[in-house]
């Protein structure tokens, strides 16, 4: 699967709903970007398909989100990069991740502001994992 053609994909659908003022849209597109890229880091780091991945979340019992993000920062700490970077993007990461339940599930109207904090997170989170995997 090309989830790295998907992700892009939905950060130019988040944009696209952020400049229409549709700002929840936009945080949810934004989140699915970098989880697209996480499942892309995933799939390629460790040679795993869809069916496997898939396997691994229902085996572990977690989130499937919660599985893809944590078996992505497994993959950052055997790189040799400094842990508080580590951590601090996966910090990053799953402050979208609240951002984009609040945006899907919360009571709440999204305003412009939240938004585009959200979607340059997603931008700013993809950059470091590109960079950071080499893709």
């Amino acid at each position: 699967m090309a989830w790295n053609i998907k992700s892009q994909q939905s950060i130019e659908a988040a944009d696209t709903l952020l400049r229409a003022s549709h700002f929840g849209n936009s945080i949810h597109c934004s989140y699915y970007s970098v989880l697209q890229i996480l499942y892309h880091i995933i799939s390629e780091e460790l040679g795993m398909t869809e069916e496997e991945i898939n396997r691994g979340m229902t085996f572990d019992k977690s989130s499937s989100h919660k599985w893809i993000i944590n078996k992505s920062i497994g993959l950052m700490r055997k790189l040799p990069i400094p842990k508080p970077q580590v951590l601090k993007l996966n910090s990053r990461i799953n402050e979208l991740k609240d951002n984009r339940v609040l945006a899907d599930y919360g009571e709440t109207l999204i305003d412009a502001h939240l938004a585009r904090l959200s979607y340059n997170e997603s931008q700013e989170i993809k950059d470091d994992l590109i960079t950071i995997f080499k893709l």
